[in-house]
């Protein structure tokens, strides 16, 4: 029940449901059931049956929960020698929260069937057998007698079945879970692979230290030459692209606006030394133990193809030289990138951002897709780094975790993890907030000294609470109310500006119930930062974010598509344009774009309108000092995609 193993079941169910299933069988330990049932609330597709089938410690019979005719899939659960907690409760053993009530996790075994032998013709003449009816009845497994009497059996014309492959997903989260992995029978090479006749596929959800344990070694040696160990962790797995389209999009926007804005995220560019870890992994069992990978593939038929096919993994490079020339001949965006460096707007600034340093403040853009994550934009989450004086999170929607990694390399993300202030969700819909459980289990993995200050939604407490009480652990968390920061005068006002050096205000804004936008003010810096979540054209929130200094907003469709926003309350373009006008914000960027809008959105309007205006993209960096040139952007990417078209789907 850890959320690296479920934060992607709620929004996978959704993807589901919206895709026309009828019934979904969900099957995992001792709390799934009720994890299900307190997320109805924001994973409310009636339509879709979801079947849930939790896995007892206490079972000591095998839990078959998969027969097919071809397949069948029992479930296996282990458990940790420590307490159940989040809170590693020895120093030796190193920090994970994969730990559920009675610190339960659950390994999977498939089994495929036996593959028949082949019926061979040319045995069956020299026996004597006619052709005909006899030899169907012999391919059906069916023995026949002959004129003169003679009995045959299948087996003598039909070649022995080869034993069918087995696929195990053993989840050891660290040592502590070793003792029980290696004394279950039903993991045991001598259960399920006697002869070592099978061939077997393990992928091992463990870290670089289980892997190195030498009891856990000597249990994947066990399996014999047969098997093939696929490891799959954070820490061995490389972080890279997953799309070639958005890691090209990625270069062409680091080639045009510079590392000022777009900063190629972490492995990108592949580095060219030598990788220590595949050598570590070489070492554990030579030569059968692989490193998981995008679109990593094992094969378990037909029988001659049986084994590892990465003929479908991601190129571990970009084409530098193609992706520079593309760029060098746009003639419209060669043009542009000269109009811009000869441009001088001379408009005045505020005084907050005249003297402003580089370490003062900056926006990284972490996901900009309104309602599911698509190839060139993941869900909602902003963070807000504010240097030495730590960092933020405006909503965090499913996956902020891994763009976090991806955007910064997986020390500085950790590092901005544990240094968090606060977390403010916008509303209780999936997209904004399911990262969250995610980013908890982070902080107390690694020991974060204070509990991280959480704000939104009332419901959101309520399910935040129910998890805790599933897990049997405590989140480390203080939860605020966003409607006991509507008032300024409220005694939770002064608590901001007197610990984080900030002042925080919300309003309710028109989404659905409990929606709520934020300000953001600087104690020290002065600045002023509004953000709206997801809302109709709303004058509260022109109210609280009179002259602020940035405007985040949210722009989800493009102008001619009012009604669409209506029902779903959401903005046009234009509307988060008017709206962000009328607050007389210095800078407006736009956010949670549709899907229908892969790598820039439809803008319709033009000329003076858009003199302050700068659209947000996934790992867009937005360093306070560098507001002066941020309108120049827009212009740039529309020329970079000049031809960019909406791609028409079901939904928002």
């Amino acid at each position: 029940m850890d959320p690296s193993s479920i934060g992607g079941l709620l929004g996978m169910a959704l993807t589901v449901a919206d895709s026309g299933r009828k019934a979904l069988n969900i099957v995992g330990p001792e709390g799934l059931c009720r994890f299900v049932n307190e997320s109805r609330a924001f994973v409310y597709r009636p339509k879709m049956v979801l079947d849930v089938t939790e896995v007892r410690a206490d079972s000591n019979q095998v839990n078959v929960v998969c027969e097919k005719n071809y397949v069948s899939i029992e479930a296996v659960p282990i458990t940790s020698t420590l307490n159940a907690s989040w809170e590693p409760a020895q120093s030796h053993v190193e920090p994970n929260p994969k730990r559920s009530r009675g610190a339960l996790v659950i390994c999977y075994v498939c089994k495929i069937k036996d593959i028949p032998g082949k019926f061979d013709p040319q045995k069956a003449t020299a026996l004597g057998i006619p052709r005909g009816p006899l030899f169907g009845k012999l391919t059906k497994g069916e023995k026949v007698t002959l004129p003169d009497g003679r009995s045959i059996t299948p087996e003598q014309v039909i070649s022995p079945p080869t034993p069918g492959p087995i696929v195990m997903i053993v989840c050891c989260p660290d040592v502590s879970y070793i003792a029980s992995l290696v004394s279950e029978s039903g993991l045991s090479s001598n259960y399920l692979n006697p002869n070592k006749e099978r061939n077997v596929c393990i992928i091992h959800f463990s870290t670089l230290s289980v892997l190195s344990d030498q009891r856990y070694s000597s249990w994947m040696a066990s399996f014999g030459g047969n098997a093939t160990h696929i490891a799959l962790d954070e820490t061995i797995c490389p972080m890279r692209p997953v799309f070639r389209g958005h890691a090209d999009a990625m270069y062409k926007a680091n080639l045009t606006l510079g590392e000022t804005y777009a900063p190629l995220p972490s492995g990108y560019i592949p580095e060219e030394e030598g990788d220590p870890v595949l050598g570590f992994l070489e070492a554990i069992v030579p030569g059968k133990v692989v490193r998981g990978d995008t679109l990593l593939r094992y094969r378990i038929a037909p029988i001659a193809a049986i084994g590892i096919d990465a003929s479908q993994v991601p190129s571990k490079s970009i084409v530098l030289d193609s992706i520079k020339a593309q760029v060098h001949s746009n003639d419209r965006l060669q043009s542009e990138l000269r109009r811009t460096v000869a441009t001088d707007q001379g408009e005045s600034f505020p005084d907050c951002l005249k003297e402003i340093s580089e370490k003062a403040a900056e926006l990284r853009f972490l996901g900009t897709a309104a309602a599911i994550p698509g190839k060139h934009r993941n869900v909602s989450a902003i963070l807000l780094n504010l240097f030495h004086r730590g960092c933020a999170l405006l909503d965090c929607g499913e996956g902020t975790y891994g763009q976090m990694v991806r955007a910064l390399g997986r020390t500085e993300a950790l590092e901005k993890v544990v240094s968090l202030l606060f977390v403010w969700i916008s509303h209780m819909h999936a997209d904004h907030h399911l990262g969250l459980l995610h980013i908890l289990s982070k902080r107390i993995s690694l020991k974060a000294e204070r509990p991280l200050v959480v704000i939104g939604p009332s419901k959101l407490r309520g399910w935040l609470s129910s998890y805790s009480e599933i897990i049997g652990g405590d989140n480390r968390m203080i939860f605020i109310d966003s409607a006991e920061l509507i008032e300024p005068q409220q005694p939770l006002a002064s608590y901001f500006p007197e610990n984080f050096g900030v002042q925080l205000r919300c309003c309710e804004v028109i989404h659905c119930p409990q929606a709520y936008g934020i300000v953001v003010e600087d104690c020290v810096n002065h600045w002023k930062l509004c953000y709206s979540g997801d809302t109709r054209p709303c004058e509260e929130l022109v109210k609280i974010g009179k002259n602020s200094t940035i405007a985040i907003h949210e722009a989800t469709l493009e102008d001619g598509m009012e009604q669409e926003a209506e029902e779903k309350a959401h903005c046009t373009i234009s509307e988060a344009l008017d709206i962000c006008e009328k607050m007389n914000a210095h800078r407006t960027i736009l956010t949670h774009f549709s899907q229908r809008y892969p790598r820039i959105p439809v803008i319709k309007s033009s000329g003076d309108r858009l003199a302050r205006v700068a659209v947000a993209f996934d790992f867009l960096r937005v360093n306070f000092k560098d507001l002066g040139q941020l309108p120049r952007t827009l212009p740039l990417l529309q020329a970079l995609y000049p031809n960019e078209a909406p791609v028409v789907r079901a939904g928002v």
